[in-house]
């Protein structure tokens, strides 16, 4: 197996004390982006703590221990066998015998911010017994409160990760990753003062207008019957059980019919060409135009944002470094607007290693690639991120297209 460097979170803590949310918060992000990964390919942990994280080098995380996740325990199981390991991390549902889901990781983890932010567990006792006792019925203790740098809405955060009911919690760990993404914004705009909230109020602005932009194209295409799909919302499942879904407005008297697979793709799909080297742009946009896609190019990273107001990317390869907005900054507004989400973004650095490519999956990105790169390679990943997305490439016409003319005598 691997060997990853650094120190479990818990001994992290212990060494600590506590961990101020300007360091928790990053950390607390990537091991909600670690788990929502997870839960897209089906996996439940189902058993998160704070030893199962190791944090390395520039604070990069990495989760360990999918033991139970894959399967190596009986689902029926006594109650003191399956709390016996890790009782203070377990849901109120695990704790009472019943199946696990991917809202009980998110339970896990709110006990580990909890753990973090205050530098002791919410919930302890003299028997293992007893602490799952506590976690059905006792009410999250306010030591969140005592720390002035811990904000309300981080806070809030924290204990609706911790709500004893799942329906009552973040659905997914998107959701809670947001919500600290949020905190942690609000925290850098109170540090920096009137700069991050400049900054803060220009990403909020984007954000809308591509919100507001995304449901007018929305409504022009459901009244022409021709609504956009290839968008649709995921629903995150444990392994083997059936997708979750929320409780229907009103009540049926038959089952909904099947929904209809979404159709597939038609034309040349639209790649973003973003890079700062004009070169580079020209011979990469021609390579991906020739290999069949619509190559648009552009300039920066506010350059993108205001073209994503008119048009759709179905992919966006660009550089990390470029100027008014960085490729790391532009992946995460466009993994934050619902239309936007599911693009994939292939980011090209000049110095990619583990710590970058953490980084890179913290924000959204599909893959990240260190410069330099060919043209041949930059078509060929850009191809193999649109397939899930049901484009597919036609090596005839691409042949077509690229064949040298005739050489002149």
């Amino acid at each position: 197996m691997e060997f990853v460097p650094g120190k479990d979170l818990q001994t992290l803590i212990l060494e600590e004390g506590r961990i101020a949310p300007a360091r928790a918060l990053p950390i607390l992000r990537q091991i909600c982006l670690g788990t929502q990964a997870a839960h897209e390919q089906g996996i439940v942990h189902r058993d998160l703590k704070s030893q199962n994280i190791i944090v390395g080098e520039g604070d990069t995380v990495s989760i360990l221990d999918f033991g139970l996740a894959r399967g190596l325990v009986d689902e029926k199981l006594t109650l003191d066998a399956v709390v016996l390991g890790t009782p203070h991390y377990i849901s109120p549902e695990q704790a009472m015998g019943q199946p696990a889901d991917a809202r009980s990781d998110i339970y896990s983890l709110g006990i580990i911010a909890f753990e973090m932010l205050a530098g002791v567990l919410p919930f302890t006792a003299d028997s293992a017994l007893g602490i799952a006792m506590k976690q059905i019925s006792e009410a999250v203790p306010g030591n969140l409160s005592l720390y002035p740098d811990v904000s309300p809405g981080l806070r809030d955060a924290v204990h609706r990760a911790l709500e004893k009911r799942r329906e009552d919690r973040f659905q997914s760990a998107s959701e809670l990753e947001a919500a600290l993404t949020r905190a942690e914004e609000a925290r850098t705009d109170t540090a920096t003062g009137p700069a991050g909230d400049a900054r803060s109020r220009a990403i909020d602005e984007v954000l809308a207008d591509l919100d507001a932009a995304a449901r007018s194209r929305r409504a022009a295409a459901a009244a022409t019957g021709d609504l956009d799909t290839r968008t649709p919302l995921v629903q995150h499942r444990p392994h083997g059980e059936a997708p979750l879904a929320p409780p229907p407005a009103t009540p049926r008297t038959e089952p909904p019919p099947p929904a209809p697979a979404p159709p597939r793709p038609t034309g040349r799909p639209t790649v973003f060409i973003v890079l700062a080297d004009g070169a580079d742009r020209i011979s990469m946009g021609k390579a991906l135009a020739d290999s069949g896609c619509n190559a648009v190019e552009a300039r920066s990273g506010e350059e993108v944002l205001d073209l994503l107001m008119s048009r759709q990317p179905d992919a966006v390869v660009m550089d990390v470094a470029l100027p008014k907005a960085d490729g790391f900054e532009v992946a995460r507004i466009l993994k934050a607007t619902p239309i936007f989400a599911r693009v994939p973004v292939l980011l090209l650095g000049t110095r990619v290693d583990r710590s970058q490519e953490h980084f890179a999956r913290q924000v959204g990105a599909s893959d990240i690639l260190a410069r330099p790169v060919t043209e041949k390679e930059i078509v060929e990943r850009t191809w193999r991120l649109l397939g899930p997305l049901g484009f597919y490439r036609d090596e005839a016409q691409s042949a077509r297209i690229t064949r040298p003319g005739p050489r002149r005598p």
